[in-house]
């Protein structure tokens, strides 16, 4: 129905709303079952994110999952000081 229309319409799907403080950056993905970031999101980085993407002409008639951005684990180089 909502793609049949003639809105400009942007579907934003996001994965577990926290209350923890923003991180600046968030994971996006256009496949149904997409994979790659952390299931948790901060509500400040998805206000980010859904307001990127109102102002992105590439993502009218689009659907988009927005997770949070995983951080990689800091990696040490053996014998680094």
């Amino acid at each position: 129905m909502l793609e049949a229309s003639d809105l400009d319409w942007s579907i934003v799907r996001a994965t577990m709303l926290t209350d923890t403080p923003p991180v600046g950056a968030v994971h996006t993905d256009f496949e149904a079952d997409a994979t790659g970031g952390d299931w948790k999101l901060g509500r400040a980085d998805y206000a980010m994110a859904l307001l990127d993407i109102v102002e992105d002409d590439t993502m009218v008639r689009r659907a988009v999952g927005v997770c949070g951005q995983r951080i990689r684990p800091r990696t040490t180089r053996i014998g680094a000081r």
